[in-house]
């Protein structure tokens, strides 16, 4: 599906539910290249360091990163979809997020 942003128009892979929470306003649009260090799991800035259930170590993202959107408005919310590949992701409005805090 084609999704328009103020920068142009975005090949999107959501559908159902997802496209909707993107047009309604649940979720937002956004480009990797809009947000400097986002690819670099080595940035503190968006990334952290969790346990997995093997106790080693992996680096994820924040459960909250600031992030600037494609309409260029710069917030702090949770990144739910993510599409390297295509250099976009989508962040969430969704309070069920507020409940999580990022345990190191």
């Amino acid at each position: 599906m084609i999704y328009n942003t103020p920068k142009g128009d975005v090949n999107i892979n959501l559908g159902g539910h997802s496209y909707n929470e993107l047009n309604t306003g649940v979720w937002k649009l956004g480009f990797i290249s809009d947000n400097p260090g986002l690819i670099d799991s080595t940035n503190d800035e968006f990334y952290i360091t969790v346990k997995n259930n093997k106790e080693q170590t992996d680096r994820c993202f924040k459960n909250k990163v600031k992030i600037t959107l494609s309409d260029g408005s710069v917030v702090e919310k949770h990144i739910i979809h993510w599409v390297e590949s295509a250099g976009w992701f989508c962040i969430t409005d969704d309070i069920f997020w507020d409940q999580f805090t990022d345990l190191e």
